[in-house]
């Protein structure tokens, strides 16, 4: 289309346009715009959608943060966003699943940029369109490496964006389809790591008992196969069951024991399905167990230290980090720095697409609501609403993720 074309589809000002294009990636959107713009991607032809998807893959291989949504993805994006296996870390040659690492990686670092809004698509699709095709095949095609473990791996990638969208029956759903790949390609770390997902869900359903069961049982499979971080995320999720349920003695345990387990480096490598669980992932793990307690000054102390291990780029962590350090600072009546806390966040989860982010924010909100007659308060619920109004449109609607929820694998 000619820019006068373009503008009129749209229902815009050609001047406007003419702005974007002359302002070319430094363009900065009204959110009118970006809805104007996803509507028009949606009742776009497939031609149309495929050319936007393969501009969209190079601005994620550099590492860019692209504004639109795709929930109407075609089938083959995934494949094509899969980087060379050198662009993450290095891999061994000749190996049949080294592409599929290296869109895992990809997926994963993307995904802890952007939310899972954004992604879900283009994980189920290389699920349906790569993996399953292979899944399906003669195990005696099949080479060195099957693709069990990255149909495994993958699945529960799709669980964690589900449930960052709010989707948490399709989260589980997915994380029970991820264990049984994972049992049945006997990566015991990787199953141990689906039941940590699972337990983490439960948690989040305030579903304690459910929770300790799911985290003992990963225990159990790491017996065969040593994780020294997968077994600290367990332990860490054992802490928060047990702060759940007011059992103060077996959550002190866990606590302790999760911090002394993940010094431990002289376990068995990490299987390559499996996603890191560092200091900074244990803290803030921490934080939420301390939090559950009603001990807001630790809560808030590990929730810090999240701040100062996550690099700006890694929004989401950050995000959840500080919208605990925000309870915590609400809860000890420090109501002006809660407001500094809030619009940072605000800040920096602009590109995020996180349903779970946005209610947070929400509970955030409600928590400061009784102190709405402090003019600075006020004024930060009013961009807080804002906020929220703006980008729960970004989230992919409910019946978009269920279309997946029957899908195999």
């Amino acid at each position: 289309m000619t820019q006068r074309g373009f503008a009129e589809h749209l229902g815009i000002g050609t001047s406007t346009v003419t702005d974007w294009e002359r302002q070319d990636s430094d363009v900065q959107l009204r959110k009118s715009s970006q809805r104007k713009l996803a509507e028009a991607l949606a009742r776009a032809s497939s031609d149309a959608r495929e050319r936007f998807e393969r501009a969209l893959a190079r601005e994620l291989r550099l590492g860019l943060q692209p504004a639109l949504t795709l929930g109407t993805a075609s089938a083959s994006y995934a494949d094509r966003l899969a980087p060379s296996p050198q662009a993450g870390e290095a891999l061994e040659p000749d190996t049949p699943t080294s592409p599929d690492i290296a869109t895992v990686r990809m997926l994963r670092e993307a995904d802890s940029r952007l939310g899972g809004g954004y992604l879900y698509a283009a994980v189920t699709g290389y699920l349906q369109h790569s993996l399953a095709p292979r899944l399906f095949a003669e195990p005696s095609g099949w080479p060195d490496h099957n693709p069990l473990s990255p149909a495994a791996a993958m699945t529960e990638m799709a669980g964690w964006m589900a449930h960052d969208t709010g989707e948490h029956g399709l989260a589980t759903q997915h994380f029970h389809r991820a264990l049984t790949l994972a049992d049945a390609s006997r990566e015991y770390q990787l199953s141990a790591h689906v039941l940590g997902s699972l337990s983490h869900v439960a948690l989040h359903k305030d579903q304690p008992g459910d929770a300790l069961v799911f985290a003992r049982q990963g225990q159990e499979r790491l017996a065969a196969a040593p994780n020294a971080e997968v077994e600290s995320w367990l332990l860490s999720l054992q802490a928060r069951g047990h702060a759940a349920v007011h059992e103060h003695a077996d959550f002190e345990a866990r606590i302790k024991e999760a911090e002394r387990v993940h010094g431990d480096t002289s376990q068995e490598d990490r299987s390559p399905w499996v996603c890191k669980f560092d200091a900074a992932s244990l803290a803030v793990e921490i934080a939420r167990a301390f939090l559950r307690r009603g001990h807001l000054q630790t809560a808030e102390k590990h929730a810090i230290q999240v701040m100062t291990l996550r690099p700006r780029e890694r929004a989401r962590s950050r995000a959840f980090a500080q919208l605990i350090q925000l309870k915590c600072v609400i809860g000890q009546g420090r109501t002006d720095e809660a407001c500094v806390i809030g619009r940072n966040v605000l800040s920096e989860a602009t590109a995020l697409s996180s349903r779970l982010i946005l209610e947070e924010l929400q509970i955030v909100g409600r928590l400061l609501t009784p102190y709405q007659g402090d003019p600075e308060v006020k004024d930060f619920l009013g961009l807080l609403r804002e906020h929220v109004r703006q980008h729960m449109w970004l989230i992919p609607a409910q019946s978009a993720a269920r279309a997946f929820s029957s899908a195999r694998p």
